[in-house]
């Protein structure tokens, strides 16, 4: 939806103004002065909003706090927000991480009533034609959606999720508007990049409100686990899912804790070890792994067997971002900085400006971690590490490497909790010199060199034509060449305010002259009194409150 076009709806423009007023009641006006749209708060408040805001610009830490309880009042869309922001070190800075990482979705359970109308709707059959048990009350309510636990008419037990009526429509408008603000916000902040946050999150949420995508994603995990001993994933129930349904197998087992473990027979230090190794398998082989792999989603069967359950968050480790970070670990071992620094830039979605001041930050680092002990790295400070230097540098990861970041730190912190002495380094040692063997296999390097050569093949195959294609252009006259301006856009807009207030201002001192003389020459008398000199004077006073009003509305005066 285009910038200007964004609060022309009155749906939208009354969020927008709600949105504004949390800032403003939480302490936050400043925000909405940076921002350039204080127009749309009340007259008070854009005043108090303009003479505090500004003078009393809290820390980074009371800000985060006062922007917890916004989102908390703003609703599903933007606690879903928060919980993104707080995935990704390398846009925000640490104090806002620690508090966006305490919101949780807290919201009530929408009737039961309404989850078998959606039921029915989305499978064209009636409840108890599909479902023998079907409870009157879900196990779990999010924001999205609720779960509950039935049982099909073949006494197969089965978990199946209903999303929340109205919440997909609730959250397109959301985004709309939180695209508004981030393109007023990315140009009141050139050094931030909140349009790309808002880009990703629209992505990430669009995939999460279609139930296919998770009950797809989980049909690949049953199909990369069935040969893998002591793993186990649900099955799909194709027939009763869709779009806003998901059912899928219900596995019974208990999550991941020592005590519970050792209570059912389980060894806890065999069971780290298990969970270890499926991710890394992921990781390295699947090309696909679980995202969000908490405790809640972990868990252990009655027959010791890992079960990875909810795959609404998944993330992709593409050959070439493999073939990366193979070379980032060559590049490591050879102390070759200037080959990592190339790497870095090359995976990060934002051009490297100046790779002279990352080189230190990158050495830095290295002599951090390099010679310590596997057992005494701390592998969630040495990624948050090096996504500080990111963020300090101005650099966008790849939102699948932040994912898969934050996969590896929460499996690790599961497995340490089954077992204090896990190692999750250790485990990956010997992945990651198969990942540095594979890169420079003499196999792969002549798949890689035949698919360089495909692909120049083809540019060589289709330089005549476009060759040819500009030399018809610039002979014919019709070659253009487009200039896009970067920046500009809120000089023009300003300037078009400017420019329609200075029209406003001829047109009313035109109408007092106009309305002056026509007094006096009492044209169009009534009783004596000039009806057009009287009919100008109105118009004159409208026109003249109208751009006083404006002014004041506008906040700069």
């Amino acid at each position: 939806m285009a910038l200007r076009g964004i609060t022309s709806i009155p749906r939208n423009l009354q969020r927008v103004i709600e949105i504004l007023r949390s800032l403003w009641r939480h302490g936050l006006g400043h925000i909405v002065n940076r921002l350039g749209v204080q127009e749309h708060l009340p007259f008070v408040a854009r005043i108090v909003a303009g003479r505090k805001g500004e003078l009393l610009e809290p820390d980074d830490e009371t800000i985060a706090r006062r922007l917890v309880l916004v989102f908390q009042e703003l609703g599903p869309t933007f606690i879903k927000f928060a919980q993104l922001l707080s995935t990704r070190p390398d846009f925000v800075p640490d104090p806002y991480l620690s508090e966006f990482r305490k919101l949780q979705d807290d919201v009530k359970p929408f009737p039961t009533r309404e989850a078998r109308q959606i039921i029915e709707s989305e499978l064209g059959v009636a409840v108890d034609e599909v479902f023998s048990e079907f409870p009157d009350d879900p196990v779990a309510a999010g924001s999205i959606a609720q779960v509950y636990r039935a049982r099909l008419r073949d006494g197969k037990a089965v978990i199946v999720k209903v999303q929340r009526p109205g919440i997909a429509r609730t959250i397109s408008s959301d985004i709309d508007i939180l695209m508004y603000l981030a393109k007023h916000a990315e140009r009141n902040w050139p050094e931030t990049s909140p349009v790309i946050i808002v880009q990703e999150f629209e992505r990430a949420i669009r995939k999460e409100l279609d139930f296919l995508v998770e009950a797809s994603y989980t049909a690949k995990f049953r199909e990369f686990v069935k040969d893998l001993p002591g793993v186990v994933s649900p099955s799909v129930y194709w027939d009763y899912t869709s779009r806003l349904v998901l059912t899928v197998e219900y596995i019974s087992g208990f999550r991941p804790t020592p005590e519970e473990a050792r209570r059912r027979g389980f060894d806890p230090k065999s069971l780290a070890k298990m969970l270890g190794r499926v991710f890394i398998k992921q990781y390295v082989d699947f090309g696909l792994f679980h995202a969000d792999p908490h405790p809640g989603n972990i868990l252990i069967t009655d027959t010791g067997d890992v079960a990875l359950v909810d795959f609404g968050m998944t993330g992709h480790i593409t050959e070439d971002l493999l073939s990366d970070l193979s070379s980032a670990l060559i590049a490591v071992t050879r102390q070759n900085f200037d080959i990592l620094i190339d790497i870095y830039a090359d995976i990060t979605e934002a051009g490297l400006a100046d790779a002279g001041k990352l080189k230190p930050d990158l050495v830095e680092l290295f002599d951090k971690y390099y010679g310590m002990p596997l057992k005494h790295i701390d592998m969630g400070q040495m990624f948050n590490d090096s996504l500080r230097i990111a963020r300090e540098h101005g650099l966008t990861m790849p939102r699948d490497l932040v994912m898969l970041m934050r996969s590896l730190v929460i499996v690790t912190s599961v497995a340490q909790s089954l077992d204090p002495d896990f190692n999750m380094a250790a485990l990956l040692q010997p992945e990651a010199k198969r990942l540095v063997l594979r890169k420079m296999s003499p196999r792969k390097s002549v798949s890689e060199a035949g698919m360089q050569l495909w692909h120049t093949s083809r540019i060589i195959r289709k330089l005549p034509a476009h060759l040819r294609n500009i030399v018809q252009k610039i002979e014919s006259g019709t070659l253009a060449v487009a200039f896009k301006h970067q920046g500009l856009e809120s000089l023009i807009s300003e300037l078009d305010r400017v420019s329609n207030r200075l029209s406003v201002s001829l047109i009313l001192g035109s109408t007092i002259v106009g309305s002056s003389i026509a007094l006096h020459a009492e044209v169009l008398p009534i009783r004596g009194i000039s009806a057009l000199g009287v009919a100008g004077f109105i118009v004159a006073a409208l026109l003249g409150m109208w751009l006083v009003w404006d002014i004041l509305r506008s906040g700069r005066y």
